[in-house]
């Protein structure tokens, strides 16, 4: 369990996570913020040890252009900054490269970050104990009731899949910096799934007026989870929006009639259609821009509050 800085959620450190599969964009393509080239401060460096011993040189963009420090300002290295005094024989021998953070047997090219299969193993690594039952919770409230409505198939296909899109739609909205991790977004795919049931049951259901709205209120509330640490609600969102394309598309259905068979096969199709539509898109979008805290600036907030500098 790391204690300097403490994890709040009683887990490991911040590279250990990384190293464990969670989401880390710097990992997955080239970064403006995090070049693979530049050499940073390990993860795993305690607080303590960067504020006595980690001080270097960084390029400050301002001086004569004479050559020695003249445009260089000494400064104490914080978390993912670059290295720039990798002469300096103590930095250079406790530093780790990209590729050291990223772990997961490293990149095919030492320079190109191309570890996509981050958007799926997220879905297995959590923050700390605390996030674990969290989710463990959420599991025996909602996930053991879904399972006996689908089949073990349909739902695992739903859980993955749902959890994966979450995964690709908070990638390009959430900070590139900020590792994500945890089965939330499959859980709010599930979520998507409850509204498509009590839809495709609206007429053999006790008051589902009810029953839709209590679903509601429990998904609004629930995405206070996206300020926890290593959560984001741009994964929840895109969890529930790929939960209830794929739940349009796998969750069983009564037939009143061959014209409703009709519209709930249509529906069908078309859920598919844009499930495969948009997950292409996010895709796409995702390595070809590169930091979206440039055209969304305050998008950081939808996933922390502002108290204590807690979202720098």
């Amino acid at each position: 369990m790391e204690l300097d800085p403490f994890n709040v959620m009683l887990g490991p450190s911040i590279q250990i996570l990384v190293q464990s599969g969670a989401r880390f964009p710097p990992c997955m393509r080239p970064t403006e913020v995090m070049p693979p080239e530049e050499r940073y401060v390990c993860l795993n460096t305690t607080l303590s040890t960067m504020n006595s011993t980690w001080t270097t040189l960084k390029k400050s963009g301002t001086g004569n252009g004479s050559g020695g420090d003249s445009n260089k300002t000494r400064y104490t290295l914080g978390i993912l900054d670059p290295i720039f005094d990798i002469a300096n024989p103590g930095i250079q021998n406790t530093s780790c490269s990209l590729q050291d953070i990223c772990g997961m047997s490293g990149f095919a090219y030492t320079a190109i970050p191309d570890q996509s299969f981050r958007f799926f193993t997220p879905l297995f690594v959590h923050t700390g104990v605390l996030h674990y039952l969290i989710n463990a919770f959420l599991h025996w409230w909602l996930a053991m009731e879904l399972e006996r409505v689908m089949n073990p198939i349909r739902f695992a296909a739903v859980y993955i899949l749902s959890g994966m899109f979450g995964n690709a739609f908070g990638a390009n909205f959430a900070t590139p910096t900020n590792p994500f991790m945890g089965c939330n977004p499959s859980l709010f795919g599930l979520f998507g799934c409850s509204f498509i049931d009590i839809i495709f049951m609206w007429r053999l259901m006790n008051q589902p007026f009810r029953h839709l709205i209590k679903v509601m209120v429990f998904v609004a509330s629930s995405f206070m989870l996206g300020l926890l640490p290593g959560v984001d609600n741009f994964t929840l969102l895109g969890g529930l929006i790929g939960g209830l394309l794929i739940g349009a598309l796998s969750m069983p259905a009564v037939y009143y009639s061959k014209k409703y068979q009709i519209m709930i096969w249509c529906s069908r199709f078309i859920s598919f259609a844009v499930y495969v539509a948009l997950t292409i898109l996010l895709w796409k979008n995702f390595y070809q821009n590169d930091d979206p805290g440039k055209s969304c600036p305050f998008c950081q907030y939808v996933s922390c509050l502002p108290i204590g500098g807690f979202c720098d």
